[in-house]
């Protein structure tokens, strides 16, 4: 399956703030230790967190009960 997900979201810190989160692939790694997130995994398939970089992202199974 192939696609794209983009998504803005702003946040109230200085540019150059948010790129050191972005740039080093550290967000990444954040949003996996987060639970609440729904990403179990998360593969750089590709790059450096420049532009161009490619992650598989794998998201954690949900069980629903009805």
């Amino acid at each position: 399956m192939f696609g794209q997900l983009s998504h803005e979201l702003g946040v109230n810190v200085p540019a150059s703030e948010a790129w050191e989160l972005y740039s080093a692939l550290r967000l990444a790694k954040l949003v996996e230790e987060e639970p609440a997130s729904g990403i179990e995994k998360i593969d750089v398939i590709e790059g450096d967190g420049g532009a161009g970089t490619i992650l598989k992202l794998t998201f954690a199974v949900v069980h629903v009960w009805l």
